[in-house]
């Protein structure tokens, strides 16, 4: 695949993941870019500013003063950039994963297997 398709597929997918999880109640709270403190973005813009200026960040999420997080890795093929996340009984962070980003992803990975 070539690098820009990867780049868009990336940028759609992180962008995705942000919105719906702001459409469901969970707030971006910070990114770890790998620096020595987190970043606490403001808007989706600056959320997609500083996970696209590293290969590697966590998103972290908070609602109802819970908090998870999901892990970017961008490079690799594109509809994968969503490498983990962290796992929930008590609230519905996981469901929406499991449900509603993963298989939005997974329309991605037809098109990279081709």
């Amino acid at each position: 695949m070539n690098p820009k398709r990867r780049q868009e597929i990336e940028l759609t997918i992180v962008t995705y993941l942000v919105t719906v999880m702001d459409e469901r109640g969970w707030k971006v709270c910070a990114i770890d870019d790998g620096g020595d403190e987190d970043v606490s973005p403001k808007n989706l813009k600056d959320v997609i500013d500083t996970v696209f200026s590293v290969d590697y960040a966590i998103i972290k999420f908070e609602k109802n003063k819970r908090k998870h997080a999901a892990v970017i890795v961008l490079g690799n093929s594109g509809y994968d950039c969503i490498s983990d996340h962290s796992a929930s009984d008590n609230d519905d962070f996981e469901q929406i994963m499991d449900e509603v980003v993963y298989p939005f992803c997974e329309l991605y990975e037809e098109e990279v297997m081709k």
